[in-house]
């Protein structure tokens, strides 16, 4: 197993490996540190899907929304 901190970097190396061959890609991650990347790449952008959070628990909405969602749980 590898650690929040080691996943997060081993994501970002592949994101930026993607991006130098310019690849089309969807990457899906739950790493937020990725988020970091639409800042510094023009062609890289952030979406998310829509997630309402109640007392029952998380309620999935499947609407994709650009930008990045930092929902607490």
């Amino acid at each position: 197993g590898t650690s929040n901190m080691e996943g997060a970097s081993l994501a970002w190396s592949v994101v930026e490996e993607l991006l130098f061959r310019k690849c089309f890609t969807i990457f899906a991650t739950h790493f937020v540190q990725l988020c970091e990347l639409e800042y510094m790449y023009a062609n890289v952008k952030n979406q998310h899907f829509v997630v309402n959070s109640n007392t029952d628990g998380l309620q999935y909405m499947y609407k994709l929304n650009e930008g990045s969602s930092h929902v607490e749980h």
